[in-house]
């Protein structure tokens, strides 16, 4: 009843879909992946090492990004059983260039204030420490309010999960 009052309202101030438009920007996540050895990037393997490095230099936030970051790649790649003991075992190496924390309370009272923002660099190395593939992957979340609460944990989710799934999807 409360948000049909809401959508009520902003339909006849014209103002919905402008509304829904501003809701589906205000989250988007961006990956790129090149293959660097093709032949190695098809064999079967798993990811044994997971490697963060934190390249911000921003001195130390209410969080440790190096340590989320690894739990969230970690949890994906278990989720995915990705990794499997008779594949080869590959190492994942994560340089995180830019992390901003954010604040849902200024993106709520000022769209585009307030942003989060994760921005990582993967290269993925062979058994024999060879680049596989090297990947670019970012999450920003800009409006919102009140759901985008926790989003500084959500936006390390995200961004392992699509690495994980870019992984996948090339392999």
């Amino acid at each position: 009843m409360y948000w049909k009052g809401i959508t009520s309202f902003l339909y006849k101030k014209g103002w919905l879909i402008p509304a829904f438009f501003l809701f589906l920007t205000s989250c988007a996540t961006n990956s790129s992946n090149e293959v660097i050895n093709k032949t190695a990037f098809n064999q079967n393997f798993s990811i044994e090492k997971v490697v963060v490095n934190d390249l911000t230099n921003n001195p130390m936030g209410s969080i440790d990004i190096q340590n989320r970051m690894q739990i969230s790649i970690e949890n994906e790649i278990t989720s995915r059983q990705f990794n499997k003991q008779d594949n080869l075992q590959y190492s994942l190496i994560v340089n995180i260039r830019q992390y901003e924390e954010g604040s849902a309370f200024l993106r709520w009272v000022i769209p585009g204030m307030g942003e989060t923002f994760l921005n990582i660099e993967t290269i993925l190395l062979d058994e024999n420490n060879n680049p596989v593939s090297q990947l670019r992957t970012s999450r920003t979340i800009q409006g919102g309010g009140g759901y985008t609460a926790g989003a500084w944990k959500r936006v390390f989710d995200s961004v392992a999960k699509r690495l994980i799934s870019d992984i996948l999807t090339a392999k």
